[in-house]
């Protein structure tokens, strides 16, 4: 009601002039109103001061911009999907993938997706690799650093060995250790004693 005061006092009662103002003649003809009576106006103007009311002045979104190189080439994130076995094949899969690109998004110490070499462009320089200290998008693999050496770009060049494998490699060699321990022990025991080794070397 307060909207259809509004209206009154802007228009003066003379609706159909203050629609032709406001609505264009292809607008009415799609809404149906070809010539529309002094009621049919007001209602017209009342509905568009209700819609155009709702919708607030500045739709910007103040969300924050994640830059993430997984996502800057098809390439880069095809090749991540299959070196984590991410299959979007079945519901299922797909829910889990999504679940655990997010989990690595997330956590950028668990992404190594690698990046191009600036030479060759081969895609997931990751393992070994050499970077500019100046250039932070120079990425030369260990192939062309061999062949050319430190000449291969004008800048210096640091290694730079991905943590991750790292910790990867130290925390397979435990694990193979442990599991050897457990065959070596297995093997020499049977019965009870057997299921009692094992007890005692997971607590």
């Amino acid at each position: 009601m307060e909207k259809a005061r509004i209206i009154e006092k802007e228009s003066g009662g003379d609706y159909e002039k203050m629609l032709k103002k406001q609505v264009s003649t292809r607008a009415l003809k799609t809404m149906g109103h070809v010539n529309p009576s002094k009621d049919d106006a007001k209602e017209i103007l009342v509905m568009q001061k209700a819609v155009v009311d709702d919708i607030p002045s500045s739709t910007k979104h103040n969300d924050t911009i994640l830059e993430n190189g997984l996502f800057e080439d098809r390439n880069i994130f095809l090749s991540f999907c299959q070196k984590y076995q991410f299959q979007f094949d079945t519901l299922r899969r797909a829910k889990y993938s999504s679940m655990m690109i997010l989990y690595h998004l997330s956590d950028p110490n668990t992404m190594n997706f690698g990046k191009c070499c600036s030479i060759c462009c081969a895609h997931n320089v990751f393992q070994k690799c050499w970077k500019c200290e100046v250039c932070p998008d120079c990425t030369i693999c260990y192939a062309c650093y061999k062949d050319r050496g430190a000449d291969c770009h004008e800048h210096k060049l640091t290694q730079n060995e991905h943590k991750l494998t790292e910790n990867n490699s130290t925390s397979n060699g435990k694990m193979i250790g442990d599991y050897t321990f457990r065959l070596t022990h297995a093997d020499a025991e049977t019965g009870d004693d057997f299921e009692a080794s094992i007890s005692m070397s997971q607590n």
